[in-house]
């Protein structure tokens, strides 16, 4: 090209022709008012994932299930180059053909571009601030676990959170939670906030809807995303069992090593495996990579599934290189082999101690 073409640019031409590029990248997407929408990244069937269409955050996608988000580049790059979002700058120049603009087109159109961006994230700063606090107001509305159907769906996972040292305050129970499903309804949900490691702040709220059954049981509610997160949260935590010191992460024992999941039924069923290891979630798999520790923390034990999907195993792959970048120690623990996860483990350890008690 003659003409050096910046990103903002970029960008913007992509945005104007979202509604082309997005079903190239991902077939399986399909438009769900302001929104193209399909199951994850990869482009799989569903409707975890939302890509705005249109407005300030037009180009901007999320992952409701998983917790991951980013920009129209990052869409390219799951699309066209294997997650590589430097393969995606020279894609998307091929894709919008920008090398035929004159010198002086092109001044015009990235001061545009300049000034779009700077106001898009001046008004994005403020709704992520008042989003904030919508999602702890509702975590605060919510009612103590003890007795209530978060208790019932755990222990239907045989998770006993009276079992461990010291029992977590974080989990809450809301009767009435909002879900987006079938034009939206109000279901209950278990709510943990998910808080930054350096200020204290909470930044956002994860649910889990939940559906009570004739027989007393408890499960996850019967719908496409049973679980999500509200609110920015990257670095962020949800904090599951302090351990053996009992203390609050930011004043964890120097040097102590604490286990991270991605979930927190694995994470708790770890913390009542082993429990005085301090463990957190993470929410996703992208954000482990980015966790936020005080930096009296030794290292992570990383609490990982038997995963035999390929996409899964990439994306752990991904956030443990993350985690050497930033020059933090870290081991892999799993449960034995053929079992699923650490939630699988506990379950089926609680059966042969069953077993054992009934012989």
């Amino acid at each position: 090209m003659s003409h050096a073409v910046s990103i903002d640019l970029i960008k913007a031409k992509l945005i104007e022709r979202i509604d082309t590029l997005v079903p190239q990248l991902f077939p399986n997407a399909r438009i769900k008012g302001r929104e193209w929408v399909m199951g994850d990244i990869h482009g799989s069937p569903g409707e975890s994932l939302s890509i705005r269409r249109e407005g300030d955050k037009a180009g901007w996608w999320k992952d409701f299930a998983g917790n991951a988000k980013g920009d129209i580049i990052t869409l390219i790059a799951a699309g066209r180059c294997d997650g590589d979002v430097r393969a995606a700058i020279p894609e998307a120049l091929k894709w919008l053909g920008l090398g035929s603009l004159t010198a002086e087109e092109l001044r015009r159109q990235e001061w545009k571009a300049k000034k779009a961006r700077e106001e898009a994230e001046a008004r994005w700063l403020s709704d992520a601030e008042k989003t904030r606090k919508k999602a702890k107001g509702l975590y605060l509305a919510g009612d103590l676990w003890p007795g209530s159907m978060v208790e019932r769906y755990l222990l239907g996972r045989a998770i006993d959170l009276s079992q461990l040292p010291q029992p977590p305050r974080a989990p809450r129970f809301h009767a009435h939670v909002w879900n987006r499903e079938a034009g939206g309804v109000e279901l209950p949900a278990m709510l943990l906030p998910i808080n930054h490691a350096e200020n204290g702040q909470q930044l956002a709220v994860h649910r889990t809807w939940l559906q009570g059954h004739p027989d007393g049981r408890v499960t996850k509610a019967a719908l496409v995303d049973a679980k999500m997160s509200w609110g920015e949260f990257r670095g962020g935590h949800i904090p599951l069992n302090r351990g053996a010191s009992g203390k609050p992460l930011k004043n964890a024992p120097e040097g102590e090593w604490i286990g991270v999941s991605e979930g927190c039924e694995n994470g708790w069923s770890a913390a009542l495996i082993k429990p005085a290891l301090r463990v957190l979630a993470a929410v996703s798999v992208d954000n482990l990579g980015h966790i936020v520790l005080p930096p009296q923390i030794g290292g992570l034990f990383l609490i990982a599934d038997n995963d035999t999907k390929p996409d899964a195993i990439r994306a752990f792959a991904r956030a443990c290189a993350r985690l050497e970048e930033r020059g933090i120690p870290f081991q892999i623990i799993r449960p034995p082999e053929g079992i699923k996860d650490f939630n699988d483990w506990l379950v089926a350890l609680k059966r042969q101690a069953e077993q054992r008690g009934v012989a």
